[in-house]
């Protein structure tokens, strides 16, 4: 079995409402899975990029609305029905993602707001249980 290796891309929130900018934000993970094969050859950098997949958070704190899209495709729609401010801030969702390349899937882990993290990132990723920010 093939090692995983998650790589970021890129990491970005983002305000989007349109008349109270920071009531809706839009979180997005860029990452990728190591091309095993490419490592195996000796290949550095740039020649490892495998399969790339891009994660979305778009959540609504006037209205408690949380969509999560993988690639452009919806993943999963929730509606707490309660204020994000108070009290819809931690909200979790896991789930499996295919590898392009090798077809093994991965537990996926998205976390808003996670405990003890640092307040410049309120939102984590983990795949295997390791966070986007330490891959």
């Amino acid at each position: 079995m093939a090692m995983l290796i998650p790589y970021q891309v890129d990491y970005s929130v983002k305000n989007t409402a349109k008349t109270l900018g920071f009531s809706k934000k839009r979180v997005t993970f860029n990452f990728g899975f190591a091309d095993q094969a490419a490592i195996n050859r000796g290949e550095h950098g740039p020649a490892c990029r495998g399969s790339e997949h891009e994660l979305t958070f778009v959540w609504s704190l006037k209205t408690g609305k949380r969509q999560l899209l993988i690639d452009d495709k919806d993943l999963h729609f929730s509606e707490s029905g309660q204020n994000g401010w108070t009290a819809d801030r931690t909200w979790q969702h896991a789930f499996a993602l295919k590898d392009k390349l090798t077809g093994q899937a991965h537990r996926v882990h998205f976390i808003s707001q996670p405990v003890n993290f640092p307040s410049d990132r309120p939102f984590d990723m983990k795949i295997g249980g390791v966070s986007y920010f330490d891959f």
